[in-house]
């Protein structure tokens, strides 16, 4: 009985963050859990660009805040940080390479 009511449940909101516009939101939680490496992730998102240094700034900015936040915070407080263009980037890479996918 306790796992058909589990199964319910999960159902339910399954159904309400698909009918509601939550899941890209629920999607975007779990990639902040689940995130590439970081080398991985800043040289995708950001290895062609014309900047010199700006890789390495990104890798700084993202060790500082996980060592400051640790892992759980890390992709929020890495998005909040970014510029709005570098924004613009991520959340591109994102749609891209992990949206209505199952993380």
């Amino acid at each position: 009985m306790k796992k058909l009511k589990k199964l319910i449940r999960s159902l339910i909101i399954r159904w309400v963050a698909k009918h509601f516009g939550c899941e890209i939101v629920n999607q975007w939680v779990y990639f902040g859990y689940n995130y590439p490496s970081s080398n991985d992730l800043i040289n995708k998102c950001w290895g062609d660009f014309s900047k010199p240094g700006i890789a390495q700034h990104f890798y700084q900015k993202f060790d500082h805040i996980y060592d400051t936040y640790g892992c759980h915070a890390i992709m929020n407080r890495f998005w909040v940080e970014l510029s709005l263009d570098h924004r613009e980037k991520l959340y591109k890479y994102f749609l891209k390479n992990y949206a209505n996918s199952r993380l």
